[in-house]
């Protein structure tokens, strides 16, 4: 669901002047996207559907936050 709000916080970091907004929901989302990672296996999922869903998820979160610090001006790592 977080990924969702990412025009939303693009919207208010741009309307505001106020990047700072954008960075706090960069490091929400990678936040939320860690603990999901720690509490849910993506790799050693049960179910080859399950493992897919969470991989796409994953790679959502990952354009989401590489769009992000691009549009701030940082390089995002190709691995973390």
């Amino acid at each position: 669901m977080r990924i969702l709000g990412f025009p939303q916080a693009c919207a208010a970091a741009t309307q505001g002047y106020a990047p700072h907004k954008l960075c706090r929901y960069l490091y929400e989302t990678a936040s939320t996207l860690s603990s999901f990672y720690a509490n849910c296996p993506i790799l050693a999922a049960d179910a080859p559907d399950v493992r897919d869903s969470r991989l796409v998820l994953a790679a959502l979160t990952s354009r989401v936050l590489t769009l992000g610090l691009s549009l701030l001006g940082i390089e995002a790592p190709e691995r973390i």
